[in-house]
């Protein structure tokens, strides 16, 4: 690849970041601005940079600005309440697997030190024929 056409993916890289909206109609957007941008490329006699991209096309906060305006107010909320209700969830998630790894991290802890204190399980036998006498009182079972 050229360095134009890295460029250019850049250029439109940053401006996928600003837009928040439909990912469908995004994509068609991103596609027909590249498609401007590499036709201008070709067009141009010197090696394009970004500031020749901003000055023909605009910056990108500027490019994602005036394609958010033309999308319907429902469609650009319902997509950034998705988001943030996605973003929530992750958070959720981590939340709940570090409190159960802390938990199981302190149970495992206190289970070793029962252990270490000489944690003693008491067993009651039946008295059945062949079976071995209990444990005397005070044995440490580990």
């Amino acid at each position: 690849m050229s360095e134009t056409v890295y460029v250019v993916h850049d250029y439109l890289r940053r401006i996928d970041k600003e837009m928040t909206c439909d990912k469908k109609k995004k994509k068609q957007f991103l596609q027909r601005l590249q498609n401007d941008m590499e036709d201008f490329a070709d067009s141009a006699t010197t090696t394009l940079t970004e500031n020749d991209l901003e000055k023909h096309f605009g910056t990108p906060q500027s490019i994602a600005e005036n394609f958010l305006s033309t999308e319907p107010y429902n469609e650009v909320k319902r997509t950034f309440k998705h988001r943030k209700a996605v973003r929530v969830f992750v958070i959720a998630t981590v939340v709940f697997a570090l409190v159960c790894v802390l938990g199981y991290i302190l149970f495992d802890n206190w289970r070793e030190q029962e252990l270490s204190d000489g944690y003693v399980k008491t067993i009651i036998y039946e008295s059945v024929e062949g079976t071995p006498p209990p444990e005397p009182e005070g044995t440490r079972v580990y």
